[in-house]
């Protein structure tokens, strides 16, 4: 049977569960086959958890709300534990080339989501599955990543993140890491681009 994206997605789910990734596999493994911008957001939420396991957390996919109650008090989309340490990772993916406005508001609502919890957080930009460099992106090289990190991502506002992350596709095809992280102290850290 062809898979969508030419994914193998039985393979991907045995990926997961052998990594330890526990939690709601199964129905973002279902929403992550279809060919919507949900299925692109439940492919993100998957490779942000297997980001989050290679750091060393313990990975816990969490149950997704539905209906109309559920909207604006969405969970975030996995537990992470490590060191006696619970935090949060909520993860945005783009589904056209992005634009500073609706970044800057997802932002805004992850950080809100994430404190909404009472414990620290992590956010990741998903936006390996767009061309970030098509007509209408706000973002179409490292640099403008990092000065979009470095001028949004302040000490303030990473008051309750301790890692925050955009995930990119270079003009060769390899995905860059770009991030910031906070200590428990405060201490901020620099804006770096890595590549996987």
């Amino acid at each position: 049977m062809e898979q969508p994206w030419g994914i193998d997605f039985a393979a991907w789910k045995r990926r997961l569960t052998g990594q330890g990734i526990k939690g709601d596999l199964d129905s973002i493994l279902q929403r992550a086959k279809g060919g919507d911008t949900d299925a692109l957001a439940a492919r993100g939420e998957l490779r942000a958890a297997e980001r989050a396991r290679a750091r060393g957390h313990d990975v816990e996919m969490l149950e997704r709300l539905e209906g109309k109650d559920a909207q604006g008090v969405k969970s975030p989309d996995a537990k992470l534990t490590r060191g006696g340490e619970e935090r949060r990772l909520e993860v945005k993916t783009a589904t056209a080339p992005p634009d500073s406005n609706t970044w800057n508001n997802h932002a805004k609502g992850a950080t809100k989501q994430v404190r909404s919890r009472n414990t620290p957080g992590e956010i990741t930009f998903d936006w390996t599955q767009v061309d970030i460099r098509a007509p209408g992106s706000s973002f179409p090289d490292q640099a403008s990543i990092e000065r979009f990190i470095n001028g949004k991502m302040t000490k303030d506002r990473m008051r309750s993140i301790r890692y925050f992350e955009i995930v990119w596709m270079d003009v060769d095809g390899k995905i860059v890491v770009t991030s910031r992280t906070r200590a428990a102290d405060g201490t901020l850290g620099p804006v770096t681009s890595v590549k996987r």
